[in-house]
């Protein structure tokens, strides 16, 4: 069986498939057994309500975006991330309603916790593939959009598979003596110390809380764990996959990193990725902050833990809500191609200026009859950074320029890893030294 997947489908247009790279990169993908895509913006169409929260900004394409890029042949969705909820339930359960309408296979999503936990499969005539999708960005805004289920007369909550985690920071004895009196004298701690005088919470005796964030003495620094009772939620879901499927891969949509470099993996998802491997897993796909990271072979098998995007065409909606306005304090006459020129000081800051986010990773993944893994390989995709407005941002197999350097990036992401990386024909090979 041969798995390919492909990153951030962002892409709130129509577009053009008139374009060098187009047809290679469908050739390429429809190679595949299985075929994954993780759809990042809601589709529906009409008036709808926003969510008060976003991944900013509030994205949405038409339903007809599937059959736009059904020539890739995607046969296996994603819908965990960010984005899910930007039109609140309408523009998900309306996402959700266009894939059942035809036919395709999604998963991380759901009009309750249970649904959107559950495994989607995809039968091939080389054995059947499931996936278990998670979005783990985690904060009180995006807490929102994780799905619940229903509890006598509460209904369902549509949502997303969410991994909540805890993130902790260490700092020496001084530091913490200063952080304390800080916290004294701004009385950012007074609500939960009337709280605690009232019994109605704890906090761990081995940290102080500041604010929202932990801190405990040690060696200066963060870290982070997944939630518990998540992971013990979501091994029941993955080990459900594996006893459903010849083959089972996790896909993941995170943001958080361990360090100043987006480009690191958080120490939770490093956790819950090889977690995944451990519960039976034969792959870890992710994607979430617009880049490539780092691949690593855990116990012989591989996880992708950031291929980039796939679509970068997220600032051709033909309207905002009031929030987006107020977000960036800008007058609401003005139409989102005139507050975007604005926001962005006419294309000169932002993503938009990011080479990385207009180069990518479609992993190659191919297993033998026996299960063992016989190819791991990506090839990398371009993104028109340097295209007219017209195709810039929409998917080619890269040139030599952009494949090149995603080479020599790959290289010294993966190296921590211990994983070796080789270019040939074209592709990016990837093995455990």
């Amino acid at each position: 069986m041969k798995f390919i997947a492909t990153g951030d489908t962002i892409v709130t247009c129509p577009y053009t498939k008139n374009y060098e790279g187009y047809r290679e990169l469908v050739d390429f993908i429809r190679s595949a057994d299985v075929r994954m895509n993780n759809m990042e913006c809601p589709l529906s169409t009409g008036p709808s309500r926003v969510s008060a929260f976003s991944g900013r900004p509030w994205m949405r394409g038409e339903p007809t975006l599937l059959d736009d890029i059904a020539e890739f042949g995607f046969n296996c969705y994603s819908f965990a991330n960010n984005h899910s909820l930007d039109y609140f339930y309408d523009g998900l359960l309306s996402t959700l309603s266009a894939f059942e309408e035809r036919g395709l296979p999604y998963a991380g999503a759901g009009r309750s916790l249970t649904e959107a936990t559950r495994h989607c499969r995809t039968v091939t005539p080389n054995g059947t593939l499931a996936m278990v999708a998670v979005f783990s960005t985690y904060d009180t805004i995006a807490l929102s959009a994780q799905a619940g289920d229903a509890k006598g007369s509460i209904l369902p909550r549509p949502g997303v598979n969410m991994l909540r985690h805890r993130i902790r920071f260490s700092v020496t004895r001084e530091q913490m003596d200063r952080l304390r009196e800080i916290a004294d004298a701004a009385k950012i701690n007074s609500r939960l110390k009337n709280r605690l005088k009232l019994g109605s919470v704890k906090i761990n005796e081995d940290t102080f809380p500041f604010g929202d964030m932990e801190f405990s003495v040690g060696e200066p620094g963060r870290t982070s764990e997944p939630n518990p009772y998540d992971m013990e939620r979501l091994e029941a879901a993955v080990r459900a996959a594996v006893a459903d499927a010849d083959r089972t891969v996790v896909y993941l949509h995170s943001h958080e990193s361990k360090g100043e470099s987006d480009a690191e993996p958080d120490f939770y998802a490093e956790t819950f990725a090889r977690a995944c491997i451990d519960w039976g897993a034969d792959a870890v796909v992710g994607s979430g902050t617009h880049q490539a990271k780092g691949v690593e072979f855990y116990k012989g098998k591989p996880i992708f833990y950031c291929m980039g995007n796939f679509f970068f065409r997220p600032f051709d909606m033909p309207e905002y809500p009031n929030e987006w306005y107020d977000l960036y304090k800008m007058e609401k006459t003005l139409t989102p191609r005139e507050a975007e020129q604005r926001r962005t000081k006419n294309g000169t800051i932002g993503l938009v200026t990011q080479r990385y986010c207009y180069r990518g990773l479609a992993p190659m993944i191919e297993w033998d009859d026996d299960g063992n893994l016989k190819t791991c390989a990506a090839l990398a995709v371009g993104l028109g950074f340097d295209d007219a407005a017209e195709t810039r941002g929409f998917p080619r197999v890269a040139n030599e320029e952009d494949t090149q350097a995603l080479f020599e990036q790959m290289k010294l992401l993966c190296e921590p890893y211990g994983t070796r990386v080789t270019l040939k024909d074209g592709l990016m090979h990837f093995s455990a030294e």
